[in-house]
């Protein structure tokens, strides 16, 4: 792939935040330490409040991010991921309908369950219900916040600091060795991600009593049809290999596999031929 990393992708940072409903009880911590004759230190008592709706949320804001790992590639320790800018648009339209859903469950949430909620916890706390312990509508609101931040790739062409020659030439290089351990981890990443899924159809293959199910088989095609706005360093035998599994795997459908069994033997050993060759990637 012709151009240079920081011509053809992006960074992007998922930022989240949510309304955890944990309180610390003090009273309750300090009543358990003296009837339990523990020192100060020994623990605290942490009461969970309004847990069916945050427990909700926070499972929907869990799967977006699940969801924006899968289609990106990890890039840093600051948790940026990174993909092909010509997927970027596509990406960002399907984040925002995810948001949406979010965020509009945490409307109904404030608007319509808040104060139901707060007197259900009432009965189910006892003694250890407190109003002031609770925020209030726009406080509860402000505490959920989705954003996708995109940032460009540095050029380390593109370096200027007031040293030596020498100096800079040494700092460019260090920092053009550290891209490179980090496309090649991204890479690697990638080749586990397709290594794992036609591995685990290779174990289904081999079982004579698997009950195929084509959703197994539409997950390989869909990581490979992905291939092409991941594929960040233009690695022909990532391409070729996605080529290949969707000939002789993704091809086949799970009803040719579950009844006949010249088909499901073929498939069989073209995963194993594939998963070998595989290897010497991940």
């Amino acid at each position: 792939m012709a151009g240079k990393l920081h011509e053809k992708a992006i960074l992007l940072s998922l930022n989240i935040s949510a309304y955890q409903g944990t309180k610390i009880d003090r009273a309750v911590t300090n009543d358990v330490q003296v009837q339990n004759n523990a020192e100060s230190n020994s623990g605290k008592y942490s009461k969970k409040l309004l847990p069916y709706y945050t427990t909700t949320i926070n499972n929907e804001m869990a799967k977006l991010r699940k969801w924006h790992d899968s289609v990106t590639l990890p890039w840093d320790k600051a948790g940026r991921n990174i993909m092909l800018g010509r997927g970027y648009l596509a990406h960002i339209k399907e984040f925002a309908v995810k948001k949406a859903k979010i965020m509009d469950m945490v409307d109904d949430f404030v608007d319509n369950h808040l104060d139901a909620e707060i007197a259900k916890d009432q009965t189910r706390l006892g003694k250890m219900w407190k109003q002031s312990d609770y925020p209030t509508k726009d406080e509860l609101r402000n505490c959920y916040s989705i954003k996708l931040i995109p940032e460009a790739l540095s050029n380390n062409d593109d370096f200027r600091l007031d040293l030596q020659e020498s100096e800079v030439d040494t700092i460019k290089a260090e920092i053009e060795e550290a891209m490179k351990e980090k496309e090649e981890k991204a890479m690697k990443d990638l080749w586990t991600r397709i290594y794992e899924v036609v591995s685990h159809f290779a174990e289904i293959l081999r079982n004579p009593d698997a009950n195929f199910k084509q959703p197994t088989i539409d997950n390989i095609e869909k990581l490979c049809n992905m291939l092409p706005i991941l594929n960040i360093t233009g690695d022909y035998a990532l391409e070729n290999m996605a080529k290949e599994i969707k000939e002789k795997v993704t091809s086949v459908g799970a009803e040719d596999l579950r009844y006949d069994s010249i088909t499901r033997n073929k498939t069989s050993k073209a995963v194993d031929e594939i998963l070998q060759r595989m290897g010497m990637y991940v």
